[in-house]
């Protein structure tokens, strides 16, 4: 069976952490450096690279029991297609990190790390768009 693992600033938007295969993280540093590096400047890669990181032995105990639970659900809905179990560790999983608090979850496991990171709560920087009228 595949190992999940938890990934924090996974994407410059949205979600602050991420459980994706163990395989995950090189692929999304090979993504950063081929396919993202067509479209935005490098200072932003740069950026992403160095927010990006596996958290999943750092997990503070809530969730850490919470992420047990989903892969132990998510065993049980490949081996015998328990889908309510999955969706029930999948909910005790985002509530963990609700009740954990964005915030204080950011600030141990990011923070910690990179005491000088953007994220603002919902997105590492913003991309500007300019409409100029005549």
């Amino acid at each position: 069976m595949i190992e999940y693992r938890v990934y924090i600033h996974v994407h410059h938007m949205g979600s602050l952490i991420e459980r994706h295969p163990y395989t995950y993280f090189t692929e999304r540093i090979t993504e950063f450096e081929t396919e993202k590096s067509k479209e935005e400047v490098e200072w932003k890669i740069a950026l992403r690279k160095k927010l990006f990181a596996d958290v999943t032995d750092i997990l503070p105990p809530p969730l850490a029991k919470a992420r047990i639970e989903v892969e132990e659900a998510r065993a049980k809905w490949i081996e015998i297609n328990d889908t309510r179990e999955w969706i029930e560790a999948n909910a005790k999983w985002d509530n963990a990190i609700l009740d954990y608090g964005l915030d204080r979850l950011h600030a141990e496991l990011c923070l910690s790390r990179v005491p000088d990171c953007p994220w603002d709560g919902k997105r590492i920087f913003i991309n500007w768009i300019f409409i100029v009228s005549k």
